[in-house]
């Protein structure tokens, strides 16, 4: 049981390391927030597991299902911004404007 939290904890500390790594392109950005995401649902998932509970599995679904919508999102941002003739920048996102 140990070992699936260590698992969880490098990925975790792998999506911090990326997104403090990273601080230009939002694609990336986004990727490793993904990646953070992931190692919190790998905790749950043992979690339930150990106590043999079936909620931790639905719970999970559940926020893959709103990450999913949240990176949708974010890359239909990216895109748009993209077709404007700009780099995908972090920088460069205070030129957007409704």
């Amino acid at each position: 049981m140990f070992s699936f939290f260590i698992y969880s904890t490098i990925v975790i500390v792998a999506g911090f390391v990326g997104i403090a790594w990273e601080k230009k392109n939002m694609l990336f950005l986004l990727l490793y927030l993904e990646i953070v995401y992931m190692g919190h649902m790998f905790a749950f998932i043992y979690i339930g597991e150990y106590h043999n509970d079936a909620s931790a599995g639905i719970f999970f679904l559940i926020v893959i299902v709103t990450t999913a919508a949240e990176m949708v999102v974010g890359l239909t941002l990216s895109v748009l911004y993209f077709r404007t003739g700009y780099a995908i920048n972090i920088d460069n996102l205070c030129t957007l404007y409704g």
